[in-house]
């Protein structure tokens, strides 16, 4: 029944997005020179409700944006994980429980080569470092599972391990480092720890720790210092970011504090979203969804470790945003309005500035960008 259902899936998946291999070509072909191979950057932008990821090309030194044709995939695109190569892609599809493999080459044309059912609704996906493994969170189905991937880089669809009773997990996030599977899970109001090889040998039992934030704070999302042994945690509840650092001496994670994404006086509803570091590691930045604006923060070398000192206007609910690789510049896009926003980031305050708006559709779940390989 399963291999049957798994073939309706990828005949559907296969029938939509191959009308959209004329359309994809001749956008390319039209922009094929506007940017120069060394400059230019792909992005790619899910728009769920419509079925499509919108590709891209971003100048890495003037921030000319082009848009591409809309490459049409049916069954709910959400979360985005590249591969090493940046050659190919998986692709969740939240409506119908299933990972898509894409491939994309240099212009930004994407293919799908085959689709894999998951058995949860996937609301964030990850490829740990070996490239063997996709590790997917389930928000609806308050779980997270390991799949095996094969040297072709298909999926194997039944888990190695599925974790239940997480209430709401958002993502996970899997550490070489420290061996860890990290997931938040904003229903139970904290970061559960797991241990990665006891995960892929599918001998979990209890999670390595817990780690509960305070009352009404509802953990989203996590990102990691590239250098230090601390990571932030966007409170989606209380328009918090937590600092939290790992104790050398225990090898456990201590919650730190939380400050404020808003500025004084503001007290109408908000929810952040997703959080992001620069690659230099000296600013965080976080999504208000409400207030409308990019928080942005200077990491500090001591308590309170995390100051505000910009709120930049969004579009309206901005739920994804992302960097280039050299944060250099940042797209943020509302979900509310369909907008995308293109910031300028200064590279010596890490201040952000507006440069220029276009329109991708509304309900834009994911946007990733990167150097074509």
């Amino acid at each position: 029944m399963l291999t049957n259902w798994k073939l309706i899936i990828l005949s559907i998946v296969l029938f939509s997005c191959g009308q959209n291999k004329q359309s994809t070509s001749n956008a390319t072909e039209e922009n094929q020179g506007k940017i120069s191979e060394e400059e230019m950057l792909q992005v790619l932008v899910t728009v769920k409700p419509e079925g499509s990821i919108i590709p891209f090309q971003l100048s890495s030194k003037t921030g000319k944006l082009i848009k591409q044709e809309p490459f049409k995939i049916p069954g709910g695109p959400a979360t985005l994980f590249l591969t090493k190569d940046k050659k190919q892609l998986y692709a969740g599809l939240r409506d119908i429980n299933t990972a898509a493999l894409l491939t994309i080459d240099t212009f930004g044309q994407l293919q799908v080569k085959d689709t894999f059912p998951l058995g949860l609704n996937p609301v964030h996906m990850f490829l740990d470092h070996t490239e063997k493994y996709l590790w997917a969170a389930s928000y609806g189905d308050s779980a997270w599972a390991v799949f095996e991937v094969n040297e072709d880089r298909s999926i194997n669809s039944t888990p190695i391990t599925r974790i239940e009773g997480l209430s709401k997990a958002h993502q996970i996030i899997v550490r070489e480092k420290e061996n860890w599977v990290m997931v938040p899970a904003l229903g139970m109001n904290s970061l559960y720890v797991f241990d990665r090889e006891k995960a892929i040998a599918g001998t979990i039992e209890e999670p390595i720790q817990k780690l509960e934030f305070p009352e009404g704070t509802g953990p989203r999302h996590l990102v990691w210092h590239p250098t230090k042994p601390m990571l932030f945690v966007s409170g989606e509840l209380n328009s918090t970011v937590t600092s939290i650092i790992v104790n050398q001496e225990t090898g456990l994670l201590e919650l730190k504090s939380q400050v404020s994404s808003l500025p004084e006086g503001f007290t109408d509803k908000n929810t952040l979203a997703q959080i992001k570091i620069s690659a230099d590691g000296k600013q965080v930045y976080t999504s208000n969804r409400g207030h409308n604006s990019m928080a942005v923060y200077d990491i500090l070398e001591e308590a309170p470790w995390l100051k505000l000192k910009q709120n930049i206007a969004t579009p309206p609910i901005p739920r994804a945003f992302e960097f280039d690789p050299e944060s250099k510049w940042l797209l943020a896009a509302g979900q509310g309005s369909g907008e995308m926003m293109l910031y300028k980031r200064d590279e010596s305050t890490g201040l952000l500035t507006h440069k220029e708006t276009v329109f991708v559709g509304k309900q834009s779940f994911w946007i990733e960008i990167f150097k074509p390989e």
